[in-house]
Order: C-alpha cells, then sequence, then structure tokens
C-alpha cells in the first residue's frame, strides 16, 4: 500500500484538494483510507491507497491534488538524493525566538468525523 500525504494551505485547502480528486480515478488509484488533520494553516491529509506507485508518481500526484508545491519540490529533491523516508508532515512545528528558546507555532489535530466524511465522498465519486 502507499500513502499520499498532502499539505493543504490555506482557508480553501481542502475544497481544492475535493475539486481535484477526479484526478485519482483517472490515474488508477483507489483511496482505503483518510486521516486529516487540522492545522494552523489549513489541513494535513494522509490517503492510503489499494496500490503501489513510484515515488515520483506519488509526489506528482501529490503535487496535482493541491499539496504545498514547495513541500513537493523539497520532496522531489528528497528523492533525487536517495531519501528513502523523503514523505513527510509534522505534527508539530517550532521556531526558535530570539532568546534562543524553542516555540511551538503549529500543532495538529486529528479529526475522525471530517476523515470519515472525505473518504464516503471520495468513495461515491467513483
Amino acid at each position: 500500500m502507499k500513502t499520499l500525504k498532502l499539505d493543504l494551505d490555506g482557508k480553501n485547502g481542502l475544497d481544492v484538494f475535493l475539486e481535484r480528486a477526479w484526478i485519482m480515478k483517472y490515474m488508477g488509484l483507489k483511496v482505503v483510507a483518510v486521516r486529516c488533520s487540522h492545522t494552523t494553516n489549513g489541513y494535513h491529509l494522509e490517503l492510503d491507497l489499494d496500490n503501489e506507485i513510484d515515488d515520483i508518481k506519488a509526489v506528482f500526484m501529490q503535487l496535482a491534488l493541491g499539496s504545498d508545491y514547495r513541500r513537493e519540490v523539497c520532496n522531489l529533491l528528497r528523492i533525487e538524493r536517495g531519501c528513502k523516508d523523503w514523505n513527510i508532515l509534522f505534527k508539530r512545528k517550532f521556531k526558535i525566538n530570539k532568546l534562543g528558546q524553542r516555540v511551538k507555532v503549529s500543532e495538529e489535530k486529528y479529526d475522525p468525523e471530517l476523515s470519515q466524511k472525505i473518504l464516503d465522498i471520495l468513495q461515491l465519486g467513483e
């Protein structure tokens, strides 16, 4: 199984994904599970597929489905450099303030109801 991991930024990030979800059908991909988490800037979405796809196709699909383009460029560079664990979504993000202290700037919160709604929408579209 392959998992697509999308970083959907902005208040319309999830809408953009749902408008583009048809792309998965035409690429021969079927989603069997969804995990959606709220973040400070949007959503993190993990889509478990019923089939394997290669890493380059995974990056393409993530980008086509609305994931942050900067993240996907970095993912492509990680793949080209031979990194095996290239597809990462951080559960928490920190920055260092002027005093040298670590300050949390973002934390994702899993939403089981929204995850199920998204899976239902994707399965209806198949």
